[in-house]
């Protein structure tokens, strides 16, 4: 997941499980472009109303985790 998001943002060396969306200049059109990568690559659907309260990096992953069981 993270992968993913290194490829959308301009510093790529700030992307870990503590970052949070502001600090990385990640928008929710890019949050909407992650959401239909992790769908494709783990088969888990994210809706936007599901990541739209997150802050960091690590609940997205989470949620994907707790999905993905």
């Amino acid at each position: 997941i993270l992968g993913f998001i290194v490829e959308l943002v301009e510093e790529p060396n700030l992307v870990n499980r503590e970052a949070d969306f502001v600090s990385i200049d990640l928008d929710s059109l890019d949050l909407v472009e992650v959401a239909q990568m992790i769908e494709e690559e783990f088969s888990v659907k994210l809706e936007f109303e599901d990541v739209k309260d997150m802050k960091i990096l690590g609940d997205v992953i989470d949620l994907v985790v707790n999905r993905s069981k």
